[in-house]
């Protein structure tokens, strides 16, 4: 970029940075937390079908960084799964089809479960909502202290799946494909589709909260066709 508009790099920094700070100062402020009523009155049919009380669709998703230079960090950092240096946060979608919320970014290292528990989602959720995950999330106690449901695909008990147990497998998996979607709408802004600098991991925070917010902007999660309308 600096050589594209031939300025100075720490002047291009400069400008990020600010703008970075207003857009995150900004639409921090937006209410994008929906209630029941408006979930229960918005909801797509192919969450509706799913459970009926379900709030949110979460997951984590991890952001690659460069290799820090203490050990320490590097340790932290490196994600056995990405087999890279990454900081890794918490989404959450709604069933209207928007993020409605992002966590503060952890060490990649961290486990989904912990950061979970750790950033406060959960709390903000009211008793009989439902949150729906994957099979990686072990936070059923956490879930049921709170009165809260959670969605998963069934653990394999017997030598195979029942028929009741793959449909019900076929229809998360199915929903949580959405989610997925949301992810890549966010990880395609292309200030974090690549590795991120070093000298950025101070802004990544606000970065990425950023984006989360802005994959709002970008148009319908699911499209739905118009319906007939009498002239």
């Amino acid at each position: 970029m600096a050589h594209l508009y031939g300025m100075a790099e720490s002047t291009i920094c400069i400008i990020l940075n600010t703008w970075v700070i207003f857009l995150h100062k900004i639409l921090r402020r937006m209410p994008i937390w929906p209630s029941r009523e408006h979930i229960t009155a918005n909801m797509l049919p192919c969450f509706k079908e799913c459970d009926s009380n379900l709030r949110a669709i979460i997951d984590c998703t991890e952001i690659y960084i460069e290799t820090p230079t203490d050990s320490w960090a590097q340790r932290d950092t490196f994600s056995n799964y990405k087999h890279h240096n990454t900081a890794k946060g918490l989404l959450a979608i709604s069933p209207t089809g928007h993020v409605f919320w992002c966590s503060t970014l952890y060490a990649g290292r961290t486990s989904d479960n912990t950061i979970v528990r750790h950033s406060g989602f959960l709390d903000r959720l009211q008793e009989e909502d439902s949150i729906m995950a994957d099979k990686g999330f072990d936070i059923q106690e956490d879930c049921s202290e709170r009165g809260i449901g959670l969605v998963i695909p069934p653990f394999l008990r017997n030598i195979q799946f029942t028929h009741l147990e793959l449909d019900s497998t076929r229809e998360i998996e199915t929903t949580r494909v959405h989610i997925e979607q949301d992810v890549r709408r966010v990880k395609e802004l292309n200030i974090i589709s690549e590795t991120v600098p070093v000298t950025n991991c101070p802004q990544l925070n606000r970065i990425y909260q950023v984006c989360c917010y802005l994959a709002n902007f970008t148009g319908p999660l699911i499209a739905i066709p118009p319906t007939n309308r009498t002239k």
